[in-house]
């Protein structure tokens, strides 16, 4: 869980839950559900207009990831290579496809995989690559739909503005009395005003902070699998080549921070 992710949220709704509590009007004035469907479902509809369902539906299943926890250390990644490259280079292939069953990790399994059955290196890299291709590709499509949801979102947001301050003045020039005149400008004038207030949140404390967020948990999943294909294919050229597990520490480190790199040395 990405307690930075609950704490923004929590904050963020907090914040404005205590300023109109604060402002000494009704919370209820601030609950229009006319003005809630105009701008949500008009956001909604415009999402299945721009984009095929499949991927609108599609973005619902990677948006848990803003709520997961992303923080990618390359120190461990890159002892557990070494420690399967020494295995590798001393009990074999065999050893290291065993070893390789036991990863958590699907996608350096399925690397390890390709080394122990002796693939070519161009063959690993394009297989791994294609698949981070098409991981990127479907998280950028959701990132898409998000900040397509932030861009919409006021511009319904004005609609309903409009639409509030034509029944406004619709009530002024209706000719009726001169109280129901009155309660015709509140009503019109709520809807306008609330409609903008709807549209300013979903764009500002979901759509644009969701939409940054898939953007850094991709780049941060990105720089990993980054990080696993170089390492395999130097896992691959070390068993090929007979590489000591020291060359291969010295090799892998290269992927560390400079003063991160002394930790690696007691696996070498």
């Amino acid at each position: 869980m990405d307690l930075a992710t609950v704490i923004g949220f929590a904050m963020g709704f907090g914040a404005i839950i205590y300023g109109i509590i604060g402002s000494g009007v009704p919370f209820s004035a601030f609950i229009d559900p006319p003005s809630l469907l105009i701008v949500l479902g008009g956001t909604i509809a415009a999402l299945f207009i721009n984009f095929p369902m499949a991927r609108v539906l599609g973005t619902m299943k990677i948006l848990p990831l803003t709520f997961q926890a992303k923080e990618f250390d390359p120190v461990p990644i890159v002892t557990q290579l070494v420690e399967m490259a020494d295995a590798g280079a001393k009990r074999g292939a065999a050893a290291l496809e065993q070893l390789a069953q036991d990863l958590p990790d699907p996608f350096m399994r399925q690397g390890m995989e390709l080394v122990a059955s002796n693939a070519p290196d161009e063959q690993i890299r394009y297989v791994l690559e294609t698949e981070l291709a098409f991981m990127e590709e479907r998280h950028t499509e959701g990132e898409g739909v998000i900040s397509g949801f932030a861009d919409y979102a006021p511009a319904f947001g004005l609609i309903g503005t409009l639409i509030g301050l034509v029944a406004m003045l619709a009530g002024l020039g209706g000719g009726g009395g001169g109280g129901s005149a009155v309660e015709a400008v509140a009503s019109g004038m709520a809807v306008a005003l609330i409609t903008t207030f709807y549209g300013a949140i979903f764009q500002n404390l979901i759509g644009l902070p969701l939409a940054g967020k898939l953007k850094a948990a991709n780049a941060t999943e990105a720089a990993y699998k980054r990080v696993v294909i170089e390492g395999i294919l130097m896992v691959s050229v070390g068993m090929r080549e007979a590489l000591p597990p020291n060359i291969l520490a010295a090799r892998l480190s290269m992927y560390l921070p400079p003063d991160r790199r002394e930790e690696l040395a007691p696996s070498a």
